[in-house]
Formats: structure tokens, sequence, C-alpha cells
């Protein structure tokens, strides 16, 4: 039984060791993609939809801006979402880049 349980591991072992370089090989032709990129705009286009691709995302937005103004941002959405949900509207305006 020792040797099964070792035949598992291994096997399990191997599986996340390929999981792991499939995701960095993909990591570098995001990247790659990027560093060709020939504008901020397309830069930034790029980067959205490679890394949306990549997470499985049907929607995704790119912000630009420091932490703390992102951080700021997402403090007022979330306060704007709460309103939201007590005035049972529908949406929030939300800009994107």
């Amino acid at each position: 039984m020792g040797q099964f349980a070792t035949v598992l591991d291994n096997q399990s072992l191997l599986e996340k060791t390929q999981v792991r370089a499939e995701q960095e090989r993909r990591v570098r032709t995001i990247t790659d993609k990027i560093r060709r990129g020939t504008d901020r705009e397309a830069i930034l286009r790029m980067a959205r939809e490679e890394i949306s691709q990549l997470l499985g995302a049907t929607k995704s937005t790119v912000r630009l801006g420091t932490q703390d103004q992102l951080l700021s941002r997402l403090k007022r959405q979330a306060t704007q979402a709460g309103e939201v949900l007590s005035n049972g509207t529908d949406s929030v305006e939300e800009s994107e880049v």
C-alpha cells in the first residue's frame, strides 16, 4: 500500500507542476504581446483581452491610477452599490478606460 500512495503523490505533484508550467507559459505569452504593443491604448486593450481570456472572464475593465486612487474609486463604487441595492435601482454608472 505504501508504494501505491507514493505513486498517487507523485502523480498529483506531476499534475500540479504541469498546470504551473502552463500558467507560466501563458503569462510569458501575454507579456510578450504586451511588450510588442505600439501605444498605451493598444497595450491596455491587449492586456485586458489576454487576462480576461486567461481568467475566463466575460467582462473586464482596465483602470489606471495609483494604489490610493484605485482603492478610493473601489470604495466609492461599493458605497454606490449599497445605495443602489437599498434604492432598488438596477445599475451603477461606471466608466471604462
